[in-house]
């Protein structure tokens, strides 16, 4: 099992890992996690933003959590170079290996006859164009996926993972969404990360295989090596033979209704923030056109304030997680240079439009489900 603190970073909710320690308790992994949070995700992964409020339309009615049988060996399959020259072995192991895919993934795999176990979504950019297909066994949506691309998936295939183990990188979410089912092994097929922006990838890889208690088996290995991840060839990852679908267990998932409550809810509880970013954002406007030592004071002032509502734990999951506003959320992680006034102002003017802008569009979208 994964321990509580790698979701609970991946979240944002915490800004120090004191923060961490006293939400999950003392664990020796904790300065590893967060070290690698901070380095190669600036502190913030944006995992649970859902800027186009895709969670208001979800169609999935169950949340879930899978179930493997003791000694499943799961494949989380990619769609980088290595997976071709693999295909063919695939196919001949099947049948003693869960496969965990994207969209994109279960196109490629589909066209050689295979069809994975599980699909793994988490917001649209995750898993390409297109629509889902109803042949596909089970697809794991979070609330960022846009209910457009789920409109084919059946109801009893379809189910929101809870808790999701996610820092918004879907191939490394597929892998702790399978140490989470105490797979015993999991090989990476197709998963290569070996161009530059993968960088955050692979060291996520790299720390899960570190943290967690399973055999960590690379496919792709030759592409990029990843520490703590084995070489092998895929004939060699087999376990026993499966027989039948994934099982996952089911509990009722939050309806429709209940998540615009939520959202009208977070709205009323943030009107006052959404005063003073108004006015706060009248204030950066201001000293467009005045250079007066009066200006620049209200404008440092005006960065004051914004930081400061980081101290509030609760503003600040209903400015990440009600209003999903990025803009607001790295600048109270990066904070404000200071020393150039241009750069107060451009740092207040964005982060207050953000979150101006965000607030805006939620009471639009349940504005519009209330009147329909």
């Amino acid at each position: 099992m994964l321990p509580e603190l790698f979701r609970l970073i991946g979240s944002d909710r915490y800004l120090a890992p004191e923060d961490v320690v006293r939400a999950a308790g003392p664990h020796p992994a904790t300065a590893a996690v967060w070290d690698v949070y901070r380095s190669h995700f600036g502190g913030f992964t944006g995992a649970t933003l859902d800027p186009s409020f895709h969670r208001l339309s979800h169609p999935a009615t169950a949340s879930g959590r899978v179930h493997l049988d003791p000694g499943t060996t799961v494949v989380v399959v990619g769609t980088d170079e290595s997976l071709s020259a693999q295909l063919d072995e695939l196919v001949r192991v099947r049948q003693h290996v869960r496969i965990f895919t994207s969209a994109g993934g279960a196109a490629r795999l589909g066209a050689h006859g295979l069809r994975p176990d599980l699909i793994v979504a988490e917001h649209e950019g995750a898993h390409g164009t297109g629509r889902a297909s109803s042949a596909l066994p089970l697809v794991a949506a979070d609330w960022r996926t846009s209910s457009i691309w789920l409109s084919s998936v059946p109801q009893d295939q379809l189910f929101v993972p809870a808790p999701l183990p996610s820092w918004g990188l879907w191939q490394a979410t597929a892998v702790a969404i399978a140490i989470e089912a105490k797979a015993a092994r999991v090989a990476l097929l197709g998963v290569d990360a070996e161009v530059a922006d993968a960088v955050s990838l692979r060291a996520l890889l790299e720390l899960l295989a570190r943290i967690a208690p399973f055999t960590a088996l690379d496919c792709c290995a030759e592409h990029a090596p990843k520490r703590g991840w084995v070489g092998a060839a895929i004939g060699e990852v087999a376990g026993k033979k499966l027989s039948g679908p994934l099982e996952i267990s089911r509990w009722s998932a939050t309806s429709r209704d209940e998540r615009e409550q939520q959202a009208r809810t977070g709205l009323e509880e943030l009107a006052p923030l959404l005063g003073r970013a108004r006015r706060l954002l009248a204030v950066a406007e201001e000293t467009r056109t005045s250079e007066a030592r009066s200006s620049m004071a209200a404008l440092d002032a005006a960065a004051d304030e914004l930081m400061g509502w980081r101290q509030d734990v609760r503003l600040r999951i209903l400015v990440q997680e009600c209003l999903c506003a990025a803009e607001l959320a790295r600048v109270w992680r990066t904070g404000i240079d200071r020393a150039d006034a241009r750069m107060i102002r451009d740092r207040v003017e964005r982060a207050m439009r953000d979150v101006i802008g965000q607030a805006d569009v939620l009471a639009a979208a349940v504005g519009r489900r209330r009147a329909a």
